[in-house]
């Protein structure tokens, strides 16, 4: 399946910069992770480069377990579980990971042991049950 996620990329990278500027400098830190990850997507998806796409999701996939936790203004907690939102939508439309269709399935090593043992679906369901919680409860 061919796709072009620049244009979304792009609007998310704009998106996060505006989050970036308007933020304190504790949440600060991981935004620039997020910004950096995000660079390596758009450059991975211009040049076709699987490498920097797989980059760029293990980036994702820090941002989406770390933020619930890290993120202290609810802005930035809103970002985060409107990424696991969209994350699961295209997931089952797709019936797949879109870094993953991008990317040709590419994988670093560490990335497909690691695989075998954790199931990430339950895991972005902690993390948005995680963002509900300090979000609304607590």
């Amino acid at each position: 399946m061919t796709m072009n996620l620049i244009y979304p990329a792009i609007i998310t990278h704009l998106i996060t910069i505006g989050l970036f500027i308007s933020s304190k400098k504790h949440d600060q830190y991981l935004l620039l992770m997020m910004l950096i990850g995000q660079l390596f997507f758009i450059g991975g998806e211009i040049n076709k480069n699987v490498k920097a796409i797989e980059i760029s999701h293990i980036f994702f996939t820090l941002s989406i377990v770390i933020g619930p936790f890290y993120f202290k203004e609810n802005k930035n907690l809103y970002f985060v579980g409107l990424s696991i939102l969209v994350r699961f939508i295209t997931y089952f439309i797709y019936e797949d990971c879109l870094f993953d269709i991008i990317g040709d399935h590419y994988e670093f090593n560490f990335v497909t042991k690691l695989n075998q043992y954790i199931n990430w679906h339950l895991v972005y369901l902690v993390s948005s049950l995680v963002i509900i919680y300090r979000l609304y409860i607590q």
